[in-house]
């Protein structure tokens, strides 16, 4: 992913808080904005930095999400980074 590079999941059952963390790796510096619909509010933001390796990187509050809905992940910032999996926790 580089800047302005958004990865959409359908559907997922929530009820209530959610905290969510993506593993990511890359000379990536900047943050991953959570969106409900592809050009809805930001509801969640995940600061990522560089690292070769993979590693998990977590949202800095919990968001409070209830019914049946979508995640999208968009990338802004410098470098670029590979997405593999998201948690919801």
């Amino acid at each position: 992913m580089t800047d302005g590079s958004v990865a959409g999941f359908k559907y997922f059952q929530f009820e209530g808080e959610t905290g969510v963390q993506v593993m990511v790796r890359g000379n990536s510096m900047g943050m991953i904005e959570i969106r409900t619909a592809l050009e809805g509010e930001v509801i969640g933001k995940i600061p990522v930095t560089a690292s070769e390796q993979w590693r998990l990187f977590s949202s800095e509050t919990l968001i409070m999400l209830n019914g049946m809905l979508s995640l999208y992940f968009t990338y802004k910032g410098e470098g670029h980074m590979d997405f593999v999996r998201f948690n919801l926790l």
